[in-house]
């Protein structure tokens, strides 16, 4: 899987896992069983690791 572990050297260069999750919750948004709890869950998740 060399196009995920790019992505996430990428994410890690940038220093930011949020920069790195927020266009999968986005476009997760637009998804007909899209849940705001478990993506707030997720982003809470997301800045905690970022931190």
């Amino acid at each position: 899987m060399p196009y995920l572990v790019s992505t996430l050297n990428y994410a890690e260069k940038k220093n930011s896992v949020l920069f790195f999750y927020r266009p999968r919750i986005e476009k997760s948004k637009k998804s007909p069983n899209y849940n705001p709890i478990k993506a707030d869950k997720a982003t809470k998740k997301a800045q905690e690791i970022s931190r």
